[in-house]
């Protein structure tokens, strides 16, 4: 069946003031799978030649076969039936029923010519490969006559690894394609990325037979091994003797070899070669080829910091940073998992899972499917993604202020690389899966800044080229609010990613934090300048602190220290215009806004200056599970919200509560808490025995620890982690996910508590975290910042149901039960209004959504009204205020934007779902 060629050329004229398109073209062309197929992987394996070396009743039989393209080898032994195997099938198809004669091995023989000392031999210019079997005597008594293809196309997979230089070891069982891939790989690094690549080519695996390398290679350079044993010598000579960028090489398989690689590597050339195991298990457990992963050693450890690892005192341990960046298993020819050697290694040897990326060819063509259904929906509406018009006049303002570091979107046919760098950059922060589906909108470019005069120039560019503007930092907006925009509007991503400094002056106290850091790399910034500082925020290191700031920002500090917002001195913002302001300069009223009234509306802030804060040397966590009986659980829920907002200010305990909870040992209800205490571990044990005794908690569940383990140890990363693991801004577990928010003013009776236990209990998905207020956050004022939720409020309610992509045929039922979720829990909730958290942001609570001008609405700041009061309470007004002095024009927005006084809106209204 056709489909609509998701390459789409589209020309779109864009009046902003009318906020309708003045001309639109779209052109999607016919795109059969079959031809998408051939464009992915496109099959050369000129079997001709190999055909000729065989008796004449067998050549004719595979010339004639259906299946000839999929076929692997055939087997010639002696005395016994001549058998062809193939690709993907067990076992194999004997060619007839008579037997190989010592004629027909002696006649193939002669065909092929002189065998090495390998017993291999090649047929010249093809990539066949034919090796013996010899008896004791020496004489030829089989044949195996290995097919040898030059497929392109299947890289794609890994691509961006190749274009970053990384160098990728390559394992899988025999057959499965890694000297194929070997090929495709040169011919790329050579072709496409420009590189000096040399191929180390034993027994002419990789080049083919002959002098004169097959053109499956491009134009890498191929240097022949005379024979196996000589592979590590001509692989230094390679580098001594010929100035390469690359390295490749088949087969890695001894220590020499192994030694070889890693002087190359040290040298700073990037490696790309295969060796012998199937899995990396079988490398790290392989004393001769371990030191391609790092290699492998006993270590003993304190007893501190085995407690605080929670395991045994002699341990394995990763020798030194591997050889090869990744590891590739190729499981199949279609199925690989791309493993990021060094964290791998570390993961096994402490027995645990490695996160792993799948990787499948067929996802190539899901992603033409997936944008091919974009141009479908371009159709039906008034813009297009693809505004080539747009894109042109941004990428010359780019080019032309000197700004390369942007990705467009990929509408030429064909252009697999821009396409694949445009979905890796996009997806890389996407944190919830429910905005990374093919329906969901994209930016016609992502602009990636490096300075502040390029960021400046970015906003610049994009208001001359009409488009709107989305600041992504961390990407966790709970709605993709930093990703995705109105159905019907062009928009470009500006991605903070590389404006990640962070600059401590211990003098002061202070710290300079550029808006697309994270919150980990803050963190680790701090503890690098001292062991006796921190800062308030939240325990999701990946979460960046442009929006986390923007938004208020509470965490495990905010009890003792206020939110991260109520600790920012200063921050420099650019405006719509490009213009840079400070404090002093935006005025009061700005910076009152951005500490806490949502992150994107205000301007792009560059930096914040934040105020670090004095932590003890050791603090003291927990984390423990406590399930039991329904009864059990609520008691404990209602001891919980007692006990928790009125403990001292340095203690903080959360509780989690739900029917799947993955910490709880045993199926059913279970709560878990989370304690952080500003002290010693005796101090916080006697604190609880005495508030909550039936927490009952025991001393090995609490953990002595500095600040900086503790962000560690509550951040979510694999057990194990390092404090250098938090400048990591990739997140892992990457899911679909659903969230909403509460706040409660007056204790949960038992009957509010077990209605919400009866809704967790039959959604295992489901959970509830409940966080504590009370301490600093009750005697800050409610109009400080822009953040309101101050005295009187106990605790928040966060709603989160989460799900895989195997589960996603059932996301609207799973909306629909947090929905009904949150419904059930009103009478219990705050009110008048019933507020909310912008951090956890709700589209639920009403969005603004354009239509036709003319129609009969209420002036914008009414309409925001509706989400505005539940987030930001009495603050809403002043809010609005500052957003007519700092973006009259409403540059930056979202669909729970403040909009300025001057926006009185014929073409918005306000939708609550």
């Amino acid at each position: 069946m056709a489909v609509a060629s998701c390459w789409c050329s589209v020309a779109v004229a864009w009046n902003l003031k009318a906020a309708t398109p003045l001309s639109l073209k779209l052109k999607c062309e016919a795109f059969s799978e079959a031809s998408f197929c051939s464009l992915v992987h496109n099959d050369e394996d000129d079997m001709q030649p190999l055909l000729q070396i065989l008796p004449s009743d067998l050549h004719h039989n595979l010339l004639n076969q259906p299946n000839r393209p999929q076929l692997l080898e055939v087997v010639l032994d002696l005395g016994r039936f001549p058998e062809a195997r193939y690709l993907g099938k067990r076992g194999g198809q004997y060619l007839r029923n008579t037997e190989v004669t010592v004629k027909e091995l002696e006649f193939a023989q002669q065909a092929v010519g002189e065998f090495g000392k390998d017993n291999r031999a090649g047929i010249e210019g093809t990539l066949h490969r034919i090796s013996a079997i010899r008896s004791r005597n020496g004489d030829i008594v089989g044949l195996t006559c290995r097919v040898g293809r030059a497929i392109t196309g299947q890289i794609d997979m890994v691509y961006d690894l190749l274009q970053y230089g990384k160098s990728i070891l390559f394992v899988g069982r025999p057959g499965v394609g890694k000297t194929t891939v070997m090929r495709e790989i040169a011919r790329v690094l050579s072709d496409e990325l420009h590189k000096r690549v040399v191929i180390v080519d034993t027994s002419n695996e990789i080049g083919g037979d002959g002098n004169i390398p097959h053109a499956a290679i491009g134009g890498a350079r191929r240097m022949q091994v005379p024979e196996p044993s000589m592979q590590h010598r001509v692989m230094i000579e390679a580098v001594e003797n010929h100035m390469p960028e690359v390295i490749i090489v088949d087969e890695i398989g001894t220590e020499a070899e192994a030694h070889a690689c890693r002087s190359i590597a040290e040298r700073g050339i990037m490696l790309v070669g295969t060796a012998h195991g199937q899995k990396l298990e079988n490398i790290i457990k392989n004393p001769t080829l371990s030191d391609l992963i790092g290699g492998v050693e006993t270590v003993t450890l304190g007893d501190a910091e085995a407690r605080a690892r929670n395991c045994q005192k002699t341990i394995l341990e990763r020798k030194a940073p591997p050889t090869f960046d990744f590891l590739i298993e190729m499981r199949d020819r279609h199925y690989w998992l791309t493993h990021q050697t060094d964290k791998s290694v570390d993961m096994l040897l402490r027995g645990k899972s490695p996160q792993v990326e799948h990787s499948k060819p067929e996802a190539m063509f899901y992603f033409s499917k997936r944008l091919c259904l974009l141009c479908f929906l371009l159709l039906s509406f008034d813009v297009s993604l693809c505004s080539c018009a747009s894109l042109k006049d941004l990428a010359s303002c780019l080019d032309n202020h000197n700004i390369k570091n942007f990705t467009t979107f990929p509408y030429k046919k064909h252009d697999h690389s821009s396409a694949y760098n445009y979905f890796k950059i996009l997806n890389f922060s996407i944190q919830n899966l429910r905005f990374a589906e093919p329906a969901i909108p994209k930016p016609i470019a992502i602009v990636l800044p490096e300075s502040l005069e390029q960021l400046q120039k970015s906003v610049a560019c994009c208001r001359e080229g009409s488009v709107q503007i989305r600041v992504r930092c961390g990407g966790h907006s709970y709605e993709g609010t930093s990703y995705v925009a109105d159905d019907d509007t062009p928009f470009v991503i500006i991605d903070m990613m590389n404006l990640n400094h962070v600059w401590v002056d211990m003098e002061t106290e202070t710290a300079w934090v550029e808006g697309g850091a994270t919150l980990g790399e803050t963190y680790y910034a701090i503890s690098q300048a001292s062991n006796e500082h921190g800062f308030s925020g939240g325990s999701c290191p990946t979460v960046g602190v442009g929006g986390h700031i923007g938004g208020g920002g509470f965490g495990f500090l905010s009890r003792k220290y206020g939110l991260a917002a109520d600790n920012v001195v200063d921050a420099l913002l650019v405006d719509a215009d490009g213009n840079l302001f400070d404090r002093e300069t935006m005025g009061e009223d700005v910076f009152w806004a951005i500490r806490g009234g949502g992150g994107g509306l205000w301007g792009i802030i560059y930096a914040w200056k934040i105020q670090v804060l004095k932590v003890p040397q050791i603090v003291t966590t927990f984390t423990v599970s406590r399930t039991g009986t329904r009864s059990h659980v609520a008691k404990l829920v209602n001891k919980w919200q007692y006990v928790a907002p009125n403990l001292e200010d340095g203690f903080y305990l959360s509780c989690f509560v739900g029917a799947g909870l993955p910490q709880a040992k045993t199926t059913g209800l279970s709560t878990k808490f989370n304690g952080f205490y500003l002290g010693s571990r005796a101090s916080a044990i006697s604190i609880l025995n005495q508030a909550f005794p039936e927490l009952a908690i025991a001393e090995e569940e609490c953990i002595e620890m500095s600040w900086i383990q503790s962000v560690v140890f509550f951040s979510g990363l694999s057990d194990g982690a390092s404090v250098s693991d938090l400048k990591n801004r990739y997140l892992q577990e990457k899911e679909y996910f659903k969230a909403k928010s509460d706040y409660v003013k007056k204790h949960v009776p038992l009957v509010g508590i077990d209605t919400a236990l009866d809704i967790l209990e039959k959604e295992p998905k489901g959970y509830v975290i409940l966080d504590p207020y009370g301490g600093k956050m009750h005697n800050i004022s409610s109009d400080s910042i822009a953040f309101p939720h101050r005295r009187g409020n106990l605790f928040t309610i966060q709603y989160l149901i989460y799900w895989k992509e195997a589960d996603n045929d059932k996301s609207s039922d799973y909306v629909d039960w947090i929905r009904g979720f949150y419904a059930a829990m009103t009478p219990f909730a705050s009110w008048g209004p019933r507020a909310a958290y912008i951090n956890y942001m709700d589209f639920d609570l009403g969005v603004m959504k354009r239509i036709s001008n003319g129609a009969n609405v209420k002036d914008a700041v009414e309409s925001a009204r509706t989400w505005g009061e539940k987030y930001f309470l009495s603050n809403y007004d002043r809010l609005v205020r500052a957003k007519t002095l700092i973006d009259p024009n409403n540059v930056f927005t979202n669909e729970q934007g403040i909009p300025p006084i001057s926006l009185v809106s014929p073409n918005v209204k306000a939708q609550s779902k």
